[in-house]
């Protein structure tokens, strides 16, 4: 069905010829557009953005928005084959495919067609293999053969207004006959849906007799017929889904073509059909003003009929979600506080100080907006899937750090805060590339109540895990260049201690509300879950560090290698144990994230080494151990 569907689409875009527009198209309209898609309503620019991350893994393309970007597609399908939007991971799955590797890893759709046979082969090979099983290569062509599939959906999804080859009419007789004019373009499949009464009853008398005793006028309306049959037949179950059930409420929303041709579409259906038409019709024109009133036109049609599913309020809010782009614009704030944290503790820039703390606030505020409107668009907390709980914890992280320098005026909270925030952000961003972030909850999540407690306070945990595990680093460090400051290492040490004890606290109290919640929800308390096992693990893991600093087994030195380690252990209960794919948690298995979580585990491993025993060979100091 792949290959069927994009060799269809290649010898069906020879006959497009569509020129492409000029640039001055604001889309603001067609941007706030509703779509229905994984199950919620949204902007039609969050699933443009949500669809390019998931194929080029970038939120741009060239100079083009997204939403520009889709607009292309949809309007200008034949020029959008040369967009190098294909991005192939694995260098080995260009040369399996037999095209040349590109430096950028990106591809055109044109680069990719003459292997679609070959990708088409090697896919459906792979999707037989269990997914935890598959290797890297056929993961990958999966991935590809997926994003290809569904860019092939969107490019087909508004061919119904395009001209066509297949529908053009040079009989004069025929033109007359269904009353559309004789013109030098051919014309498009809504053209000739409002005219197959009269093709049909031109056509018919020939349904009796062989070819050959056709006449010209017969022989040239079968023949539009036929093309019209075969595309109704072809062009089904495309996105994009923009049209609202209407009067149906419950009914799930229909792309154009599995409304189109219906017998019985209905007048307000075809005004709002007409009107996308209008605004195809405008792009190919360069007429931005005329698209802009179809799809104003358009939108009012969906507010009348889009039921309780369509909320204008939240579109909105959405579109100016996507226009702050407040965790991106936060990744950056928290990076320039690094740097104006660290260029002030190594050259003793007093001005440097409070433009660090400024950043890093300012960070944090930009950061709490965007959780603020995930919050208001969803009406849920903000910690529902595994990308929330990154971005919440990155929050907390810099929150942490802002609250250590209001206690001790070091600098290290802005240094810790600033790292660990932008580090859990900078992770987050593997899971955007998977599709909507905003997805709807799966039933047993849906408690405000409990997710509101449980899993908040296990995203404390985490973040005060990471942040003293930062700290612990930096403590390593001076360690090995100026162990001679006392009084920094005694500082940092009394750091790590606050924030692992700030850590643990909320480790054990979400550990203990998860399990309320799964008596609840399971009629358990306990199960011994992978999830459950790796949350345990971490509360373990801090009170076993409590207890050896206690008893004076280790000393502020093991401290901080033992912060460092705690990063490990919460990454591995976090989403290592997600990634298996096993138990009542598991998120999915991802060999990619995997093998990522082995390098950092086996580099950390390494950088304790090598501190510990540099620290042990060149002093004398003993207290850390």
């Amino acid at each position: 069905m792949f290959l069927k569907t994009l060799i269809t689409t290649l010898a069906l875009s020879t006959g497009l010829g569509i020129s492409s527009p000029s640039n001055h198209f604001d889309f603001r309209e067609f941007k706030a557009m509703a779509v229905m898609d994984g199950g919620r309503v949204k902007p039609l620019d969050t699933y443009a953005r949500s669809l390019l991350l998931q194929i080029s893994s970038k939120s741009t393309y060239k100079e083009k928005s997204a939403i520009e970007w889709l607009a292309g597609i949809v309007f200008d399908p034949k020029a959008s084959m040369d967009d190098r939007i294909f991005r192939i991971n694995n260098v080995d799955v260009a040369y399996g495919l037999g095209i040349e590797p590109d430096k950028t890893n990106h591809y055109s759709f044109t680069d990719l067609g003459p292997v679609l046979s070959k990708l088409s082969e090697l896919s459906e090979a792979a999707m037989k293999i269990d997914e935890k099983s598959r290797t890297p290569v056929e993961t990958e062509l999966v991935r590809l053969a997926s994003n290809m599939s569904q860019y092939v959906g969107v490019m087909n999804s508004f061919l119904f207004c395009t001209p066509n080859s297949d529908f053009r009419i040079t009989d004069s007789a025929l033109s007359a006959g269904i009353g559309l004019p004789v013109q030098s373009k051919p014309y498009s499949y809504w053209d000739i849906r409002g005219k197959m009464s009269a093709l049909m009853a031109i056509a018919a008398p020939a349904m009796n007799k062989n070819t050959s005793d056709w006449t010209a006028l017969e022989a040239a309306a079968f023949h539009v017929v036929q093309n019209f049959q075969s595309w109704s037949e072809n062009y089904q179950n495309y996105p994009i889904h923009i049209l609202p059930p209407g009067n149906r409420e419950g009914e799930m929303w229909l792309s154009p073509w599995n409304r189109i041709p219906s017998a019985n579409l209905d007048a307000d259906s075809k005004k709002a059909v007409q009107k996308l038409v209008d605004m195809a019709t405008a792009y190919r024109e360069k007429n931005p003003e005329a698209f802009n009133n179809a799809a104003v036109q358009f939108n009012a049609y969906v507010r009348e009929k889009g039921g309780h599913v369509y909320s204008p309020g939240k579109i909105k809010l959405e579109l100016i979600y996507n226009g702050l782009d407040a965790f991106y614009r936060a990744e950056l704030l928290y990076g320039l506080a690094m740097m104006a944290s660290l260029l002030g503790l190594l050259f003793m820039r007093r001005w440097l100080y409070p433009l660090g703390v400024l950043l890093l606030g300012s960070g944090a505020l930009l950061h709490a907006a965007g959780i603020g409107l995930r919050m208001s668009i969803t009406g849920r907390p903000p910690i529902t899937n595994l990308f929330e709980t990154f971005v919440f914890v990155a929050w907390m992280g810099a929150m942490l750090g802002l609250t250590l320098e209001w206690f001790t005026k070091k600098g290290m909270g802005i240094l810790g805060g600033s790292i660990t925030a932008l580090a859990v952000l900078l992770l987050s961003s593997r899971y955007n590339t998977d599709g909507d972030t905003i997805g709807v909850l799966v039933a047993v999540l849906n408690s405000n109540f409990w997710l509101t407690t449980h899993v908040i306070t296990i995203s404390l945990g985490y973040s005060g895990f990471c942040v003293a595990g930062v700290i612990g680093h930096i403590y390593l460090l001076q360690a090995m260049i100026n162990r001679h400051d006392v009084e920094k290492l005694d500082s940092l040490a009394k750091m790590i201690y606050g924030v692992m004890a700030f850590g643990l606290l909320f480790s054990f109290i979400g550990t203990v509300l998860g399990g309320v919640w799964a008596d609840q929800s399971w009629g358990r308390f306990w199960g011994w879950d992978p999830k459950e096992n790796g949350a345990l693990i971490i509360v373990l893991w801090g009170s076993l560090l409590f207890h050896a600093k206690l008893g004076k087994m280790i000393g502020p030195l093991g401290m901080a290698a033992g912060s460092v380690l705690g990063i490990i252990v919460v990454m591995m209960a976090w989403f290592g144990i997600n990634l298996l794919g096993v138990g009542l948690h598991s998120y999915g298995f991802t060999s990619g994230v995997a093998n990522s979580l082995m390098a950092y585990v086996i580099s950390e491993v390494v950088f304790l080494i090598a501190v510990l025993f540099w620290v042990q060979k060149k002093t004398s100091y003993r207290r850390g151990y």
